[in-house]
This record gives C-alpha cells, sequence and structure tokens, in this order.
C-alpha cells in the first residue's frame, strides 16, 4: 500500500540512500509495457509530490522478464521492457534504470556464449533509450560486433519480437538446439562464434551507445508542505537585536531565528569560527592533575591491559576540571571575532570517552560543555549586542570507523556498529541540545559513513523529541594531495554522499593547510548550492 511504500522512502531518505524501485504494485509484478509505465510513474509520483524524494536518487527496475520460452505471452517481455524505459525516461525527469539480465536468458542456461550474445544485443537497443545501470559479468560481455551475423540476427529478432514471417521465437529455439547438439558431420566452423575481445574494448563499446530519449516533462513538484526545506534559502527577517538579547540570557533563538540571521549576514560578509581548541589547550601545558581536578582525584581504573588509565589528553573533561579556563578560551575567539564557537565535546561520545573509561559522564559533558560556551557567547553579546554570538555543539569522529578494517588480517572486521554510532551520537546530541547550543557541526569527518550515523542519529533525536531540528553544519578532513578523506571518497563525492541531511553549511576543515586546500575548497562550493565553510589547519608538520 501507499502508505507503507512512502514510510520505506523516507526511512531511505534519512539513510541517504538512493533506492531501486522495482515495478510491483498491490497486485503483483508488471509484465506488460503498460504496467511497467503506469506502476513506476505512479511511484515517481507518489515520491515526488508526497515526501519530496531526490529525483536523482530514484533508479526503476523495469523487471527483465524471460523471452524465447516457447509461451507466446513471453515473446514482447523484451521490447516491453526497452520501451518502457523510453516512455518513462520521457516522463520522469532525473531518474535511472536498472535491470538484471541474466533473466533474459534464462531458458537457455548452460548456453553461456549464446546467453551473453543476447545480453549484448539487449544493450545494443536498450542503453540509447535509457537504460543507464545492468547487472552483468564485467569482462565477459561481448560487443555487438563481436557476435557472427547469423546468431546476431537472430537474437535481435526474439529481442524486438519481430520479424518478416513471424517465425524467429521457433527458429531461436531451434537454434539454441543446434548451439547445444551441433549436429554430425562437424560443419567447416562452429555453429555460433563471437570473437573476444578485452574489458577495455566492452566498455569503449558500451559507452559509444548514445542515448536518442530525452525527457520531455516538466519537475513534478511536492504538495504544499511536503517539500523539503532549504534552509541556506529560508527567507525571514534578520532580527538581531531579538537574537542578541536571548543569547545575553543564556537562551537559545530558534532554528528558524539562527538560519534567517545568518542566511541574511552571509549575504553581506564572511561569518568567522572559531580556532583551533585543542592547540590552544595544548599551549597552557597542562598536567595529568590539571585533568583529574577535584572531581576525579581518585579516578583508578584499569584499562585492558592492566594499566591504569591516564586522562591526560582527554580535552572534554576539563569542561568540569577547568570550566573558567574552557570559557575563557572560547571568549577569547569570540573578542577576536568569531561569530560561531565549537563546544570542547569533539570527542564527547560513549565510543571517544570510552578509552578513558568515561561513558557515565558524557550526557553531563556535553551539556556541561555547551552552558559553558554559550556563557561566553553571552557575555561577548552584552558587550557587542550589533553582532551576536553562536554555539554550535561540535560532534567529532570518534576514534572508530564504519568503512575501513582496524584489522590488516580481516579486511571484513570492524570494530563498531551502525546502531552503536548513532546511539552514541544521540546521546551527545541530546546533552548538547540540553546545554543550549544554537548549531550542530559534525566535523573532522574522514569516513563518510560514520557521518551519515550521526545524521541519522540528529534526525532520530529531534523526531523523537519533536522539537525543532537545529541547523546542521557538516564539515569532511582531507588526508593527502589526492584530496580524498580517508575512507577514500573525494570532496565531491563527499557532498553527493551527505546531501540529504539539507545542511547549513558544508566543508572542509584541518587536512593540508591552506594553500594545498583551496583548489579542493573550490570544487566543494562549484558543486554546494548552500553555503560552504573552510578551517583549515596550519598544515602538517614540519620534518622532525
Amino acid at each position: 500500500g501507499e502508505e507503507e511504500f512512502l514510510r520505506q522512502a523516507k526511512l531511505c531518505m534519512r539513510y541517504g540512500a538512493a533506492v531501486v524501485l522495482m515495478a510491483f504494485d498491490e497486485q503483483g509484478q508488471a509484465a506488460t509495457f503498460e504496467d511497467k509505465v503506469r506502476i513506476c510513474q505512479r511511484s515517481y509520483r507518489l515520491l515526488r509530490q508526497r515526501i519530496d524524494f531526490p529525483p536523482e536518487d530514484i533508479i526503476f527496475d523495469c523487471n527483465v522478464l524471460t523471452i524465447a520460452t516457447g509461451l507466446p505471452e513471453h515473446n514482447s517481455y523484451a521490447i516491453d521492457f526497452i520501451n518502457a524505459v523510453a516512455e518513462i525516461k520521457r516522463t520522469c525527469p532525473c531518474v535511472s534504470f536498472s535491470g538484471g539480465l541474466s533473466n533474459l536468458s534464462f531458458s537457455f542456461r548452460g548456453l553461456n556464449s549464446l546467453r551473453d550474445a543476447m545480453h549484448s544485443v539487449f544493450l545494443y537497443h536498450a542503453v540509447p533509450k535509457g537504460l543507464n545501470m545492468s547487472i552483468v559479468n564485467p569482462g565477459g560481455l561481448p560487443r555487438y560486433c563481436d557476435i557472427d551475423e547469423k546468431c546476431r540476427k537472430m537474437a535481435e529478432e526474439v529481442i524486438l519480437n519481430k520479424s518478416a514471417d513471424g517465425n524467429h521465437v521457433e527458429r531461436f529455439l531451434e537454434y539454441a538446439e543446434e548451439v547445444k547438439k551441433p549436429p554430425a558431420p562437424a560443419r567447416a566452423g562452429p555453429v555460433l562464434k563471437i570473437e573476444k575481445s578485452s574489458p577495455t574494448q566492452q566498455i569503449e563499446f558500451l559507452r559509444s551507445l548514445k542515448g536518442t530519449v530525452t525527457c520531455e516533462a516538466e519537475h513534478v513538484k511536492p504538495e504544499p508542505g511536503c517539500e523539503a526545506l532549504d534552509v541556506c534559502r529560508l527567507e525571514g527577517p534578520q532580527e538581531t537585536q531579538k537574537v542578541a538579547e536571548k543569547i545575553i540570557a543564556c537562551q537559545t533563538p530558534t532554528p528558524t531565528e539562527v538560519l534567517n540571521y545568518f542566511n541574511n549576514e552571509l549575504r553581506k560578509r564572511i561569518c568567522f569560527l572559531d580556532g583551533g581548541m585543542g592547540t590552544r589547550i595544548q599551549a597552557e601545558k597542562l598536567e595529568e592533575a590539571d585533568y583529574r581536578g577535584d572531581r576525579f582525584k581518585d579516578f583508578n581504573e584499569i584499562d585492558a591491559n592492566g594499566v591504569p588509565v591516564s586522562l591526560k589528553g582527554n580535552n572534554d573533561l576539563l569542561i568540569f576540571s577547568k570550566p573558567d579556563m574552557v570559557r575563557d578560551i572560547h571568549k577569547e575567539y569570540f573578542a577576536a571575532g568569531s561569530d560561531i564557537c565549537e563546544t570542547n565535546t569533539f570527542n564527547g561520545t560513549t565510543i571517544s570517552q570510552g578509552e578513558y573509561k568515561m561513558q557515565p559522564v558524557v550526557y553531563e559533558l556535553n551539556k556541561k560543555g555547551a552552558e559553558l560556551a554559550k556563557q561566553a557567547a553571552a557575555d561577548v553579546t552584552k558587550a557587542e549586542p550589533h553582532k551576536p554570538r553562536f554555539v554550535a555543539g561540535a560532534v567529532g569522529p570518534t576514534s572508530r570507523t564504519l568503512s575501513v578494517s582496524p584489522s590488516v588480517e580481516d579486511p571484513s572486521f570492524r570494530n563498531v556498529t551502525w546502531d552503536e554510532l548513532v546511539e552514541a551520537y544521540k546521546q551527545q546530541v541530546s546533552g548538547l541540545v540540553d546545554g543550549g547550543v544554537d548549531l550542530l557541526m559534525i566535523e573532522t569527518v574522514f569516513d563518510t559513513q560514520n557521518c551519515k550515523a550521526a545524521i541519522f542519529a540528529v534526525d532520530e533525536y529531534f523526531l523523537e523529541t519533536k522539537k525543532e531540528r537545529l541547523p546542521v553544519m557538516l564539515s569532511a578532513t582531507i588526508v593527502d594531495n589526492s584530496g580524498r578523506t580517508l575512507s577514500g571518497q573525494t570532496v565531491e563525492a563527499f557532498y553527493v554522499s551527505v546531501k540529504h541531511a539539507r545542511a547549513f553549511t558544508v566543508g572542509i576543515n584541518c587536512a593540508l593547510g591552506a594553500a594545498q586546500m583551496k583548489g579542493f575548497y573550490k570544487k566543494l562550493v562549484d558543486m554546494n548550492s548552500g553555503w560552504c565553510h573552510v578551517y583549515p589547519s596550519a598544515g602538517l608538520p614540519n620534518a622532525m
């Protein structure tokens, strides 16, 4: 039914996933041209009008069904698929198409060369009509020109379901028997001959097939109230005085007020983030006792190796042991002109704090960290009410990764699951929101899958609490001059992967230093239709 269909589609949107839509409805699988088109067009309208599903993330599989079975009702399955793809492409803007070719020739299993020939001929006709994805054996598919003329002609007749005498199916079935059991005496050459071609030649051939069908339809617009909010184009008054008064009172402006302020301000000037928290803390030259403070002076946990856990280096813990220092660092950055400061909660998840055996304090740590930053924002905003200061809750990447195995012996091994990450991020977000942050910054992303778990957690928190979603900032970090994240994505691929987050800004941080990052930042700016940010580090360390 439609409601369950849309519920599942909404969940896919939250995962940032594209979807393959099979041509099925309440009555079953679409076999005819008319049913394929009707079901796919209906699905498209529902997704676009009811939930504003991104059309570029819709992939239709119109059901490649088996032909040349001997049953007349199966004869048109291939040409019906091809024609349906063309009609849907004309009427449903921005969609893609996929199909599993093995179904086409299933009745000829065991005759692999014949099946390969059928698949190649099918693609020769389907790709120009709009088919742009298919499940095939890579490097094993002959080019159209590699197939001998007799076989190619008969395969074409059964795929297009058309011949001069109408006996093409019977002729092809007889030919398949000859291929299976060549008659005696042996002929001068094989019954079926396919020339060899390299994978590179096969790729070049497929890329040479140019589309002949173009979309002729207008974009389907969402119904009123169903459209996805473009937070970067939210129109509204810039109520600076009202926003400043709330910040001075250590209150949190509404997300709409924050967006209206920055959407107006960013059209006039560059807005500034703060500087590095970790490097600034390092300048204080703190020791173990400074991190422990009074609260944790008797902390005596033992790690997995039987060694006492040291708290030195757990900068987030300074929220408890050195709150005045943390607040003063925020004030330094605000006083220097920062519009937004991040909370000192980069490692504020149960996963990261687990390395210090500090999981029980995570919620309190995030809440307290937000309150300290809000106090600093209030003090500086009070002195300069014409320029209110804002707090972004820092959500770091954690020390674990979903995309890469930490074990060189076992590439499949992961030391964290999606659900564990989502739960950890959701707890962090809860503390940050309760502490009063104005925005959320999911930052230093080296693994996009971790970032998507954080995005999912943010959405889940606001869905469950029914609060208005805070503006979200996303920031990736690239690890070398190839411009890729640690998990291998380019800046462009990262942006495409997180478009579903409806982020207020998308940017890059740390990494290689400003000079080397400029080219990659330019690529991001060219792709992103919303706001971008960048906050580079000083660069890679000098050689020792």
